[in-house]
């Protein structure tokens, strides 16, 4: 059982003696939920939030949270285009746990598929992200938060995989799509960087045009950054991802093209923790909901509506006919007429290899070529042909 709101409210004047409350708002939901947390209202005007974890585990949370707010000093806040909470206080709360008192961030929840496309609130989310990602390392290495290479993160969704398919609920569909990303080398070729970790609705504050205030900095760590990005991925709206895609490209150094690929994976995969947690506490309605998700989501993939989370070959053209030439999996080129004249475009760029074939070509782009390269590629014709002499002078005996 949970602590009273007065409970809350006499440890919270304890741990701030000098403010005095004027009224206090349970926050807490239905007397559920990791925390009990009220809102107390100063003589000023003012409110504070006052914090006590239930479990063990939510209170190992509130303590990396308020290890990540006490090293969030005011020079890493200036970087930030957004509020994010201070800790004020904190008093013993008995089982060894202790109540923190906060400062309060004024701004509203909202759902991302309340954001439109072209509405300022969708640049600031770009913003916001790019912001928190650009943090230095050493905000996190400080402070002994967690760390992981791009390797461990690959291996975690693996495994993560590995558990959802033992469960027998995951559609042969899906289970054949993640597998294919995860084996995928390319989308793992990135530089991590700090992220918040549970970016979404339950921590994004705004006042309708711009995001205001973050919470909910337990998960803070170095780490993908697509994890961030996931939240946008899962809206489905390739406009509001083109948006805020721009805004944050623009703000962020370095390019990994895989980025929003490994959102789009990521945010299906909360289906799969979503069927995790549900079998795990033998919870059947969860567990009912979560593959009712996971059917939606293959009707999705099967109706091409699901993005690919593997880079495909962009298709290659006849010059002269304008037909479709068939592309290997491995990202060759194979004529299916004779003597065509093929262009193939390289991903990114412009067309930059044109060729005469009749036989298969295989230009091995994933192994050899650079495909983020402008430079034309040299395609060399090795087969043998006559050699042409010129012709003898009347003098010439050889």
């Amino acid at each position: 059982m949970g602590k009273s709101p007065l409970i809350l409210a006499a440890l919270a004047q304890a741990a701030v003696p000098a403010s005095k409350f004027t009224q206090v708002t349970p926050l807490s939901r239905d007397g559920s939920g990791p925390y009990d947390s009220i809102l107390l209202t100063l003589e000023s005007g003012d409110h504070l939030v006052a914090k006590v974890a239930r479990t063990p585990k939510a209170d190992a949370d509130l303590v990396t949270e308020v290890r990540a707010l006490d090293a969030l000093t005011n020079a890493y806040r200036a970087r930030l285009p957004f509020q994010v909470a201070r800790r004020l206080a904190e008093m013993p709360a008995g089982n060894s746990r202790h109540i923190y008192v906060f400062d309060f961030i004024y701004g509203s929840a909202v759902s991302i598929n309340q954001v439109a496309a072209d509405s300022p609130l969708a640049s600031s989310l770009g913003e916001a992200l790019a912001a928190i990602h650009n943090l230095p390392l050493n905000l996190v290495q400080a402070t002994g938060l967690a760390e992981f290479t791009s390797a461990e993160i690959q291996r975690q969704r693996v495994a993560e995989l590995d558990r959802a398919l033992a469960t027998s609920k995951i559609p042969p569909v899906l289970a054949q799509r993640w597998d294919e990303a995860l084996e995928d080398v390319s989308l793992f070729r990135f530089q991590p960087c700090v992220i918040q970790g549970s970016f979404n609705d339950g921590s994004v504050l705004t006042n309708d045009t711009e995001v205001v205030g973050v919470l909910n900095w337990s998960h803070i760590q170095i780490g993908d950054p697509a994890d961030d990005l996931n939240w946008i991925a899962a809206s489905n709206d390739p406009e509001l991802i083109d948006r805020v895609r721009s805004t944050y490209s623009a703000q962020r150094s370095g390019f990994d093209k895989a980025l929003w690929r490994r959102a789009q994976l990521y945010s299906e995969f909360e289906i799969v923790r979503w069927l995790l947690h549900g079998v795990a506490t033998n919870d059947a309605e969860t567990v009912a909901d979560a593959e009712e998700m996971l059917a939606a989501l293959v009707a999705e993939v099967e109706s091409g509506a699901a993005p690919d989370l593997v880079d495909r070959p962009e298709p290659v053209f006849a010059a002269a006919t304008g037909q479709v030439v068939e592309t290997t999996a491995t990202g060759g080129v194979r004529v299916i007429e004779d003597d065509l004249v093929v262009t193939y475009v390289a991903p990114d760029t412009e067309p930059v290899v044109t060729v005469a074939a009749s036989e298969e070509i295989n230009l091995a782009l994933e192994s050899e070529v650079d495909t983020d390269s402008t430079e034309p590629i040299a395609v060399v014709d090795d087969k043998t042909r006559p050699i042409e002499l010129p012709p003898k002078g009347d003098n010439e005996l050889f």
